[in-house]
C-alpha cells in the first residue's frame, strides 16, 4: 500500500482505491495523492496543491479547484465534504462542499496546525497536532473548541458508530469521546499509532 490514507464510507472494493494509486501520477497533474475518499458515488483524491481530483470510476479524473494551495485532510458526512489545510504552522483553514466539484472556505474555531478530521454521530471533528485542542462541527461552517485529556502527537481520528477515538504517534495513550465535545483518556496496548480505523463498530489501529 501506499504511505497515506485510503479510506471508502460504503465498502466500495479496496481494489479500486489501490487502481487508483496505479494509474500515472499525469491523471492528477504529476502530484502526490494525501487522502482519496469513496462517498457520494465518486472518488476524491486531495493532492495537497491547488486542486483536488474527482471519479466515479477510479480511471478517469476531473480536476476541481480548491480554495488554496494545501488541503491534505478531508472527511464527509451529513452531505458535506470538510478538508483540512496544512500550511506547516497553525492555521484556521478549512473549506466546506456539498458535492465536492464547488468548494468555499470556512474558518475552524481555533489556530493550529492540524492532523486529522473524522466524522460521526453527526459531528466532524479536526484534530491538531502537538496539543490537547480539537474542534467539532455539526455542519462542518460552525466551529467550536474541544479539549483532548492530553497534550499529545495526534495523528489520526476516527468513528465507530459509537465513539470517537484519536491516537498518538508516541506514548500508549488515546482519546475518547462519544460526542466530539468532551473527552477521556484511554489506554493502547503500546507505545506510537499512526493511524486508525473503523468498520462501524470495531476500532483497528496501526502503528
Amino acid at each position: 500500500f501506499p504511505s497515506h490514507d485510503m479510506d471508502s464510507v460504503d465498502g466500495v472494493a479496496l481494489n479500486k482505491l489501490i487502481g487508483a494509486y496505479g494509474l500515472s501520477t499525469s491523471a492528477w497533474g504529476g502530484n502526490s495523492a494525501y487522502k482519496i475518499i469513496y462517498a457520494q458515488n465518486q472518488y476524491l483524491m486531495l493532492c495537497g496543491g491547488l486542486y483536488a481530483y474527482v471519479s466515479s470510476d477510479g480511471d478517469t479524473w476531473d480536476q476541481v479547484t480548491m480554495p488554496d494551495y494545501s488541503a491534505f485532510r478531508v472527511a464527509y458526512g451529513g452531505g458535506v465534504y470538510v478538508a483540512l489545510f496544512s500550511t506547516g504552522s497553525p492555521n484556521t483553514y478549512a473549506t466546506t462542499s456539498s458535492d465536492g466539484l464547488i468548494w468555499s472556505a470556512t474558518t475552524l474555531a481555533t489556530s493550529l496546525t492540524w492532523a486529522t478530521i473524522a466524522y460521526g454521530g453527526g459531528v466532524f471533528v479536526a484534530v491538531s497536532q502537538s496539543t490537547n485542542k480539537a474542534n467539532y462541527s455539526a455542519d462542518g461552517s460552525s466551529w467550536a473548541e474541544a479539549t483532548l485529556p492530553a497534550t499529545d502527537s495526534w495523528l489520526c481520528v476516527a468513528h465507530n458508530g459509537t465513539v470517537f477515538c484519536a491516537v498518538p504517534g508516541t506514548g500508549s495513550a488515546c482519546a475518547v469521546s462519544s460526542d466530539g465535545v468532551n473527552w477521556s483518556s484511554g489506554t493502547m496496548p503500546s507505545d506510537g499509532w499512526r493511524h486508525i480505523a473503523s468498520n462501524g463498530s470495531i476500532f483497528v489501529a496501526i502503528d
